[in-house]
């Protein structure tokens, strides 16, 4: 087992976040940069596992026919979960709240007619080397795709922020995570949309920090 230092996650730093503090110079306001903190995790172990229960679940429901998916606009609220790199270094998984809203306008394979957006937020890493700790990953990511012939692809893009430890300006990752999946039937007819996740940060060289989601990755959400 490495030994990992312990990394504490602070909230996205858009403008607001990462907004700066002013303090007054005679009549001028110098700014500064600020961390998000004090922010909980809003997932913890037993909801991971939870998760987990779910996306099995969902593997044994009946995939909606691309014929029988009811068009209208409907909203799917849900997880994505997965384990995770943080630096290169593994022991950890990842969870957050997903929301998908789908609008479908024909059942045509037709590409673009049938779009799909929503968010993940309350991104939250557990420490598996660490007892299990969690720790918030605040931001937003926005969701951007479509659902053509009962199949999801959409993609997830969005700033994410890593406390920086005794400094008031924290790191900060653009990220990337892709949506791979499709309707199934629970209670109704594609009451539940499932599938795969993938990506992470997306390497450019202003990332300060990198996180990676491993081949486990999965979301599952319903209507």
């Amino acid at each position: 087992m490495s030994l990992r230092p312990a990394l504490i996650i602070a909230s996205l730093t858009l403008t607001a976040a990462c907004g700066g503090v002013g303090s007054t110079d005679g009549d001028r306001v110098v700014s500064g940069p600020t961390s998000a903190f004090p922010l909980s995790p809003a997932f913890n172990d037993a909801d991971f596992r939870a998760a987990v229960a779910d996306d099995q679940r969902a593997l044994l429901l009946e995939e909606t026919r691309p014929d029988r998916i009811p068009t209208g606009r409907a909203t799917y609220d849900g997880h994505i979960r997965s384990g995770a790199l943080v630096n290169g270094q593994d022991g950890y998984d990842l969870i957050g709240d997903l929301r998908l809203d789908v609008d479908i306008n024909t059942r045509q394979p037709i590409a673009g007619r049938n779009p799909v957006d929503g968010s993940i937020t309350d991104l939250t890493l557990i420490d598996r080397f660490s007892g299990d700790r969690a720790e918030a990953l605040a931001g937003r990511l926005s969701i951007d795709g479509d659902t053509t012939n009962g199949e999801i692809a959409a993609t997830a893009t969005g700033t994410l922020a890593l406390d920086r430890l005794g400094s008031q300006l924290d790191d900060e990752a653009r990220f990337a995570i892709d949506l791979d999946g499709s309707f199934r039937n629970d209670f109704g007819t594609a009451d539940v949309a499932s599938g795969d996740i993938s990506g992470g940060t997306t390497g450019s060289r202003s990332n300060d920090f990198d996180l990676e989601i491993l081949d486990d990755g999965r979301f599952y959400a319903e209507d």
